[in-house]
């Protein structure tokens, strides 16, 4: 009898093992699919991940450029009227605040197109991220006097991403999908402005319905051109290579400037009237003495600032999907753009 009830004692205590081991198991089981919700739930990852560098990120982008560019407009303000006549500092100090002011204007642009390039990539907007991320990488290098020729190869490769928008394909794309899709359609509109020649079927200065970019992307290859040169063998010298490569960035600059205020965006319009006086004074100080140009240099940065703000809009707008491509839109009435944004009748 007592072996029958020692029988039964364990037969229970197996059960009870089995039961609690039993238990265990979807515990784990639970405890996983909890573990596995939270790693790859988006809408978790998102708020967690996105939370503070997302409000970084705003701030850099739409707050720092309009109090950046207001300082230092006045800095350069200042800066330019002590040049003239310095009543105001002495030698040793009007030569540190110069330095200042222009430290303090070039570090403006580079952070808020630093963190545009940053959205730019996360949009899978690649062109634009090369773009813009040249800023950073070149300009902070330059003197007063080559800012402007430096910041050539940012704005020539934005003025031909911001051409061939209408060509890309509609759908959603990887990034490496997006850098090759731009390259493509880049080469594409090289060909066929120089295949159709200057005669009746021409691409280039023609009206927008028939242009559909080609003229804004030849200028955009103007400025990067002169840009190049310029920087490449005359950066912060006043030699030969450094007025020809001025010249040339300035007037791939100023006639590109005339194409965005044919464009019809708001931003376009803005920015390309003051970048088009910036690109003449621009040109001009590149033949004047030394003496002379540190006041009109600093003047000129104060036209460029507004300008830069306006353009960096565009990308702003590009990655919130509310840019008004009117190429795109003059080929096709019916693209679907949004009700309101009208475009400029050639």
């Amino acid at each position: 009898m007592s072996k029958i009830n020692d029988f039964k004692n364990i037969s229970y205590g197996r059960e009870a093992v089995d039961k609690i081991r039993t238990q265990k198991i979807q515990d784990i089981k639970n405890l996983s699919e909890e573990f596995r919700e939270e790693e790859f739930n988006p809408k978790i990852n998102a708020n967690s991940f996105q939370g503070v560098p997302k409000n970084i990120s705003n701030f850099f982008i739409n707050k720092f450029p309009v109090y950046g560019y207001i300082i230092t407009s006045v800095l350069h303000g200042i800066a330019g009227l002590t040049s003239i006549n310095n009543f105001l500092f002495s030698p040793s100090l009007k030569k540190l605040f110069d330095k200042v002011t222009v430290t303090a204007s070039k570090s403006v642009t580079s952070l808020t197109y630093a963190f545009l390039a940053l959205e730019s990539f996360k949009k899978n907007k690649i062109f634009d991220f090369i773009a813009r991320m040249l800023d950073p990488l070149f300009v902070p290098w330059m003197k007063l006097e080559d800012i402007h020729l430096a910041r050539g190869m940012s704005a020539g490769l934005t003025l031909i991403d911001f051409s061939q928008m209408s060509r890309l394909p509609k759908k959603s794309m990887t990034k490496t999908e997006n850098f090759f899709a731009n390259l493509k359609a880049m080469v594409q509109m090289l060909e066929e402005s120089f295949s159709s020649g200057l005669g009746a079927k021409r691409k280039l200065f023609v009206k927008a319905q028939n242009d559909k970019g080609h003229t804004m992307a030849l200028f955009g290859h103007l400025i990067m051109l002169g840009s190049m040169v310029g920087v490449l063998f005359g950066a912060n010298q006043r030699n030969l290579m450094n007025k020809i490569g001025g010249v040339i960035r300035n007037l791939g600059g100023f006639l590109g400037d005339i194409t965005m205020i044919l464009h019809g965006d708001e931003s376009f319009v803005l920015s390309g009237c003051f970048y088009a006086a910036n690109a003449v004074i621009d040109a001009l100080q590149r033949f004047l003495p030394q003496n002379i140009i540190d006041p009109i240099n600093h003047f000129n940065m104060i036209l460029n600032n507004i300008a830069t703000y306006h353009y960096g809009k565009i990308s702003r707008k590009r990655n919130e999907d509310n840019f008004n491509d009117s190429f795109a839109l003059k080929s096709n009435p019916q693209s679907g753009f949004k009700a309101g944004l009208k475009p400029l009748v050639a």
